[in-house]
């Protein structure tokens, strides 16, 4: 095959490229995904899956480990599993409301399709007792780009519940059942919405209230859940998801 001299350019131009991005094109001619997980570069073969978890604090893991938080043990239970699985991106922020996870998620660049998607939002908002129309408004647009990033594979998107947090020390005995109640309302709706569009949820805040008699389902705030909460929510997790993303 013979190039002019633009298309030896452009081909040089490409080759540099990849070398600088510390992928060079495979042996069959494709190129390696590149995956942007906040500034961190992953370069993945063509059988990588590929994990996107957006949320609050409940998914980016506030007092644990990185490596504690769901979405990574998630990713972990794949790989023991034999299966080549790219740093999960997280979207998410301590004390994100619906509102906010919105607007980073407008500003953060993605690579779809992901092979599975979670999506654990609301606490805040409730917390802050904003308007439950505007969250229900909120999450469905959410719910809507999660499906997107799936590749439009609803059954692959799964909407944690919210967890109770009136089981901390943080909400006085006397308002501990208005909080559970109101978090039960909130969940009820959600979970109306994500079944009718298919997608997959997940109760979380059954399990969450036993921290009310386990101390150490805490994390060392006493607030946010720790690496043993969030292993059993990883088992829930991958019981849904490991059938559809194994092959």
């Amino acid at each position: 095959m013979r190039y002019t001299y633009h298309g030896r350019l452009a081909v040089w131009l490409l080759s540099m490229s990849l070398l600088l991005l510390g992928c060079e094109p495979k042996k069959d001619g494709t190129v390696p995904r590149v995956v942007n997980n906040n500034n961190n570069m992953v370069v993945a073969t063509n059988n990588t899956r590929y994990l996107l978890a957006m949320g609050d604090s409940y998914t980016i893991g506030t007092g644990v480990s990185v490596q504690e938080t769901f979405a990574y043990q998630l990713a972990q239970r794949w790989r023991d599993a034999q299966l080549t699985v790219a740093v999960p991106t997280i979207i998410a922020r301590n004390g994100f409301t619906t509102q906010q996870l919105i607007q980073e998620y407008q500003q953060t660049i993605l690579r779809p399709p992901y092979d599975a998607v979670t999506l654990l939002i609301g606490v805040n908002n409730q917390y802050q007792g904003r308007d439950t129309n505007e969250y229900k408004i909120q999450f469905q647009w959410l719910l809507q780009r999660a499906i997107e990033q799936a590749g439009n594979r609803p059954e692959r998107v799964v909407v944690l519940s919210i967890p109770d947090y009136s089981v901390t020390p943080f909400v006085p005995q006397s308002d501990k059942p208005r909080v559970a109640a109101e978090i039960d309302r909130w969940n009820t709706m959600i979970q109306t919405l994500t079944i009718a569009r298919n997608a997959r949820f997940l109760n979380i805040t059954t399990y969450s209230r036993t921290a009310a008699f386990d101390r150490r389902l805490l994390a060392s705030d006493s607030l946010h859940f720790s690496g043993r909460a969030y292993a059993v929510w990883t088992d829930s997790l991958n019981r849904i998801l490991f059938p559809l993303i194994k092959f």
